[in-house]
């Protein structure tokens, strides 16, 4: 295996992993065409949901985020920090849209959070991934050019 593909972000999937990650596209599928029949049905709010959700993807975003730094670590990448980085925002995001959420803690939301509050935290959180994505993109062209200017 070449030094160029060690790494977890740039290995190609082999045949096998492309057939699971079918199996459980269409299975997603199947339960959406399933639960279809039921969307008119109003179920009953929870207020603990949002802070619940949020702190489950706050986990999840910060495991990513130390895989992909101790990736960058090893590989020595800028582009995978940038991305590192980009999850950490969107994680840390998190917090502020628990607490701002109307409903959550309070009846109008903490942190003194006004009607669109949490839409704008939510918008941006949103945007940082998608940013961090095309950064990350740019500097991986960048190290792959300096790279074969050098090599």
């Amino acid at each position: 295996m070449s030094q160029d593909q060690l790494g977890l972000f740039d290995t190609p999937p082999d045949p096998q992993e492309i057939r699971l990650s079918l199996a459980i596209v269409g299975l997603l599928f199947a339960a959406f065409f399933a639960i279809l029949p039921m969307r008119n049905i109003r179920l009953a709010e929870i207020d603990a949901f949002i802070p619940v959700i949020d702190s489950i993807m706050l986990v999840g975003e910060l495991i990513i985020a130390t895989l992909l730094y101790a990736q960058a670590a090893v590989f020595r990448s800028r582009a995978l920090t940038v991305l590192a980085t980009g999850y950490v925002l969107a994680a840390l995001l998190l917090i502020p849209h628990a607490l701002t959420f109307p409903g959550a803690f309070a009846p109008n939301g903490l942190l003194g959070a006004g009607t669109d509050t949490t839409a704008w935290i939510a918008t941006f959180r949103r945007a940082a991934f998608p940013i961090s994505v095309i950064l990350y993109v740019q500097l991986k062209r960048a190290d792959l050019a300096s790279k074969s200017e050098i090599g």
